[in-house]
């Protein structure tokens, strides 16, 4: 119809040059023009009409959308959605009724006109809640760009983003249910989109969908190519989702922590900031600068992954020399003062608001310091007053005997005081849930099986103590009604593993499956205990030998199958 209609128009404006030549001739020499004068104004004529017809049915057109619609699979019935402009070229975006497809035509200045030859096409995918409508890679002056027409109707999405390959925000639109969205980015010639992560998130930054093919699969179709939703085990009050997390020393490597998330099933990670403190007696502390540096980089590197992070500020005493369980400030009011607004304060300042990071773990194992429980206490409020996450401190082990001989009643009596002290201390109030740094002894074995283990967490049998871990743990979830978190989870992948797990010296005798036993025992034990939160290991992030924790191929299995139903 288009080209019968042109033909028609094409005939009238050659007759019309034709009788207008013949009059201008008429009137320029006030006589008859001669046949020759005709011919040749005739000729003239009709090949500037067959010129134009040329140029029309190559598609060129006097608008952008002209040229759009002057493609042959831009079919009669097709719906036009969008134009957008991209540099000096023009897509537009319809929906064909007849293939069912969504397509985007690309189209580009020929001087004064424009010319449209190549499309994209997207599948419809009407059950998705966010729907790919349009878009196309193009070439511009400075590179390329990208663009994507979105329909959203999930209310809560409220951001389109795009990550580079080290999680810095490229394109950020908003999004609200029932509008189309737009999202550009630019990328260089030497690079390609397809590095890019594409998402949809929600107030709180968490991924909801992502764009690309479904993970973990090996079946690959352009009509997979789609929003896909993306799994997020929260880390929030609601206490919805088991964590499980993983330790990392102070000296992790980032590509190592990407690998283990996935190696072991994680949902959270412990990300430490080395505080630098001279001595066992010192009441100052600062931030080590790289440490924070790297955290945050690593922080951008798990945007879109709905990875829960824990932030830690870990206490580095002469130099990683000494443990934080021997630390005794000589000035404690000093050490409380110095401790908020040297560490808990930057550190929320610097990455827990702006990282919107889910859980701050206040300190870890300041075992010579929890009596001083007032100060405890305002300290956590002061990191509650200034950031709205979770807050957690993580306590050390401990010790209990029931061995009921006289002989030793006072030692037994001096350790359960302990216990009951810090069972009580007010400044589990405070917390949102109960870390624990889990090394009890549990036996006295070079080598234990699972139902062994098992037991000792029952009744522990190095000293025979019989110690009733599990008991004693949960005795916390029953007093302050919080869930209780195994903050730390390690045992060396050596024979005595369970002796002592806090000292990965006894022997130099590797022992993979002895690990793996341990923390399988820890699974049986905990696992479907509704007051466990979950557990982190200790300690990932480096495979490098003087990382006495890392877990075995064995215990990986282990990790990896934990709270999988």
């Amino acid at each position: 119809m288009e080209n019968l209609v042109l033909s028609v128009i094409i005939f009238v404006l050659i007759l019309v040059l034709i009788l207008a030549s013949i009059k201008h001739l008429k009137n320029k020499y006030n006589t008859k023009p001669s046949t020759r004068n005709i011919l040749i104004v005739s000729i003239l004529s009709i090949l500037v009409g067959l010129l134009i017809l040329g140029l029309w049915s190559s598609g060129l057109r006097f608008t952008p959308l002209q040229a759009s619609k002057a493609n042959d699979f831009i079919k009669a019935d097709s719906k036009f959605l969008k134009e957008i402009k991209v540099d000096d070229r023009f897509l537009h975006v319809y929906y064909n009724r007849t293939e069912n497809i969504y397509r985007t035509t690309i189209t580009n200045h020929v001087g004064f006109l424009y010319k449209s030859n190549f499309s994209t096409y997207y599948y419809p995918h009407e059950e998705d809640m966010v729907v790919t409508l349009g878009g196309s890679n193009i070439q511009t002056k400075d590179g390329y760009e990208s663009v994507l027409y979105i329909e959203n109707k999930d209310p809560q999405v409220t951001e389109f983003v795009v990550l580079d390959w080290d999680g810095n925000y490229v394109s950020r639109q908003p999004a609200e249910s029932g509008e189309p969205v737009i999202l550009q980015y630019k990328y260089s010639s030497s690079g390609s989109a397809a590095s890019y992560k594409i998402l949809a998130l929600n107030k709180d930054l968490d991924v909801v969908y992502y764009y690309g093919y479904p993970i973990n699969t090996n079946h690959i179709s352009i009509d997979d190519y789609r929003w896909y939703v993306m799994k997020n085990e929260k880390l929030d009050s609601k206490f919805a989702a088991k964590i499980k997390s993983g330790n990392l020393v102070t000296n992790y490597k980032i590509d190592t922590v990407l690998k283990d998330i996935d190696a072991f099933g994680l949902n959270t990670l412990n990300i430490p900031v080395v505080i630098a403190i001279s001595n066992l007696s010192s009441s100052d502390m600062s931030i080590d600068k790289n440490s924070e540096e790297q955290a945050i980089k690593l922080i951008k590197k798990l945007r879109g992954k709905n990875i829960n992070i824990i932030l830690e500020p870990y206490p580095w005493i002469a130099n990683g020399s000494k443990p934080e369980t021997e630390w005794n400030p000589k000035d404690i009011n000093a050490f409380f003062n110095n401790w908020k607004t040297k560490v808990l304060k930057p550190l929320i300042d610097d990455i827990a608001v702006p990282y919107h990071i889910e859980c701050f773990n206040i300190g870890s194992s300041f075992t010579k310091i929890e009596n001083y429980e007032d100060q405890f206490c305002e300290m956590i409020d002061f990191a509650k007053s200034n950031y709205q996450g979770l807050v957690t401190y993580r306590t050390s082990w401990w010790i209990t005997t029931n061995w009921n001989d006289p002989s030793t009643k006072k030692i037994e009596d001096n350790l359960k005081s302990a216990y009951n002290k810090k069972l009580n201390n007010k400044l589990f109030s405070k917390l949102d849930f109960i870390s624990i740094a889990s090394y009890f002894e549990l036996t006295e074995n070079d080598k234990n099986t699972v139902d062994n283990l098992v037991s000792a967490l029952q009744s522990t049998q190095r000293y025979n103590r019989k110690q009733n871990v599990k008991q004693e743990i949960k005795n916390f979830n029953t007093k302050w009604n919080k869930p209780i978190f195994f903050g730390e989870l390690g045992f060396p992948p050596k024979d005595k593993a369970s002796i002592e797990p806090w000292n990965p010296y006894q022997t130099y005798k590797w022992n993979d499956k002895e690990q793996a036993n341990c923390f399988e025992a820890y699974k049986t034990v905990f696992e479907n205990e509704p007051w466990n939160l979950g557990f982190s290991i200790f300690a990932i992030g480096s495979k490098e030998s003087d990382n006495n924790y890392y877990p075995s191929d064995d215990t990986m299995e282990i990790i990896k199958g934990w709270y999988s139903k």
